[in-house]
């Protein structure tokens, strides 16, 4: 099974374990068939203030109804990945929600800019999550044990000391350590 991120952003790649065992659905959680909803979105917002007064507030409409339409009974995004959020820690989840989806995020509070967000797929089901933010670099990583996935989000802006960068590939590393039979989906703004 292979997962694809679509957007405009193409700084994305995908890691996949070529011999993974098909995984039996577990009856107690509900979890998305990455089989059949095998695409996620990556899109660099470039801010997601949802404030009325914001220039940006058209954003988060535009996302839902975007979404909403596209979405059918046999047609899901399972995760709906975004850089560069812009957001601080005093917008509340309940500002940015999407039917449908649970919110998992990573805000620069320090610096101007910057934050990573993660809309899930109310079906599948996040196990375990870490964040990480060393002032330059947003990290999210989250995992979903009945799916079999890894879903790691960066955001490395364009004048990040090298320093930062590697510190969130460790952390990555670490996060990955007993998951070898995980699929990884690498997803960010990389800046190169």
């Amino acid at each position: 099974r292979s997962l694809q991120a679509h957007g405009p952003s193409s700084t994305s790649s995908i890691a996949e374990h070529s011999s993974l065992p098909s995984v039996p659905e577990p009856e107690s959680s509900p979890s998305v068939d990455l089989d059949t909803y095998s695409s996620g979105l990556l899109l660099n917002v470039q801010s997601l203030n949802p404030s009325a007064r914001s220039a940006c507030s058209w954003k988060l409409p535009y996302l839902t109804e975007m979404e909403l339409k596209k979405r059918t009974a046999s047609n899901c995004v399972p995760f709906i990945a975004l850089t560069e959020t812009w957001l601080k820690s005093y917008v509340q989840d309940a500002q940015l929600h999407v039917d449908g989806y649970n919110i998992l995020r990573c805000d620069r509070d320090t610096r101007v800019g910057g934050g990573v967000m993660l809309y899930t797929h109310q079906d599948l089901a996040i196990t375990q999550t870490e964040t990480f933010d060393n002032d330059h670099c947003q990290l999210l990583l989250c995992t979903s044990d009945p799916s079999k996935v890894i879903i790691s989000l960066l955001y490395r802006p364009p004048n990040a000391p090298h320093a930062s960068f590697q510190a969130c590939l460790d952390k990555v590393r670490q996060y990955l350590v007993g998951h070898d039979d995980y699929d990884v989906c690498f997803l960010g703004d990389y800046n190169f």
